[in-house]
């Protein structure tokens, strides 16, 4: 179950992903190009987080685009998309194509944000029967040592570019928070989305203000 979604707001939220798509190729770009004048693995590996977060969100504005191009004439005051139901669809393919992007970029996040190398802890098991509510608390888990990680670097050196990562990270958190009650209110769905926009302008006008700088 993908939540509720507002009528009026049905084709948005695909827009919404496609703004994020383009925006988080464009942050793997400038990482790219901050890699290349440091040197530094670490730009290299956010790199290849963010594309694949981004490669990710572009399946899911394919496919919410699809699903509700196809439906709108279904629709009623709301519209409730259910995926891995009993028959497998580009629907469900599509989502699957998107958690499994969102996890792997969180992963690779969270492993440039780990304090030792070799130090993971066993806490990313492959979930091959992810669900809607599943997948948002799995990154919700992955992302809340980001969030402290990103919260406790803010406060040893409290500059804008610090506060940048950390607003980024904490509203990709509420993103995925806001969409895990989604299913309680239509207007959460719609907080969501604006939270997950808000994260990738913020974390843009970092890496573009660092390669300026």
């Amino acid at each position: 179950m993908a939540g509720f979604i507002p009528e009026w707001f049905l084709g948005f939220d695909s827009i919404i992903y496609i703004f994020v798509t383009m925006i988080g190729f464009t942050i793997g770009a400038q990482l790219f190009k901050l890699y290349k004048l440091t040197g530094d693995k670490s730009h290299l590996k956010l790199h290849f987080g963010m594309v694949v977060l981004s490669m990710g969100f572009l399946a899911l504005s394919m496919v919410s685009g699809y699903a509700y191009l196809n439906f709108q004439k279904t629709c009623a005051v709301e519209c409730n998309i259910r995926v891995f139901d009993q028959a497998i669809d580009i629907y469900d393919f599509g989502y699957w194509v998107y958690y499994i992007a969102s996890l792997a970029a969180y992963f690779i996040i969270f492993m440039v944000y780990l304090p030792e190398r070799g130090q993971f802890p066993a806490i990313f098991p492959l979930v091959w029967s992810v669900g809607f509510r599943t997948f948002h608390l799995i990154s919700l888990f992955l992302l809340s040592y980001i969030i402290f990680r990103s919260v406790i670097n803010y406060f040893s050196d409290r500059n804008v570019y610090r506060f940048l990562v950390m607003f980024s990270f904490l509203a990709l958190g509420g993103y995925h928070a806001l969409l895990f009650f989604s299913t309680f209110d239509p207007v959460i769905y719609v907080l969501g989305n604006l939270s997950l926009l808000t994260a990738f302008l913020s974390l843009l006008v970092m890496v573009i203000r660092v390669n300026r700088k």
